[in-house]
């Protein structure tokens, strides 16, 4: 009696691809602008009271690099050009203090991850996608290489002159347990 079975039809799934495409050209949710500026704002912060990160630098000035391409095609082209390129020279000038940023930097830093959310707010996913891979390229944006290139430069300086901390030293006595 096996043979009175009908097949089952097989499943196939939706088209996919074409939902993604047609959701990349929406706008950016309120919602996922808003918290990419709180994180914004957050890292910075962060940076104010205790001490700088450098992947939080990297995180902030890669974000504002973004927003400054993405910043074309708003009304406010230049203004907001200007707030980014202002955060990053303050972020810049105050990366070999050490220790916690300085007002001045974290003032012009929040005054950029504002004018981020409202970039962000009037950009589609597909135009966010291809200025942030256009940031990652090497070369492709002026002000966020150069900043990157001091930070390594900045940070290979700091690493070469440090002894490695007890954690990261090998157990005397060749046994790796400790014991």
């Amino acid at each position: 009696m096996a043979g009175n079975k009908k097949p089952r039809k097989k499943y196939r799934p939706g088209k996919a691809a074409a939902n993604k495409s047609l959701l990349m050209q929406l706008p950016i949710a309120d919602e996922t602008a808003l918290r990419m500026q709180r994180d914004m704002e957050r890292r910075v912060l962060s940076m104010r009271l205790s001490q700088k990160n450098p992947a939080d630098m990297v995180s902030i000035v890669v974000c504002l690099g973004t927003v400054w391409l993405l910043a074309e095609k708003t009304n406010q082209t230049e203004q907001v050009r200007a707030a980014v390129e202002k955060g990053i020279a303050e972020l810049r000038a105050d990366l070999p203090a050490g220790g916690c940023l300085a007002p001045a930097a974290y003032d012009a830093l929040i005054e950029a991850a504002a004018y981020c959310g409202a970039v962000l707010r009037c950009t589609t996913g597909a135009e966010y996608l291809e200025q942030s891979r256009k940031v990652e390229e090497a070369g492709e944006l002026g002000l966020v290489n150069d900043f990157l290139d001091e930070l390594r430069s900045y940070t290979e300086l700091i690493t070469e002159g440090e002894e490695p901390s007890p954690a990261d030293r090998p157990p005397e006595g060749g046994n790796p347990s400790g014991r």
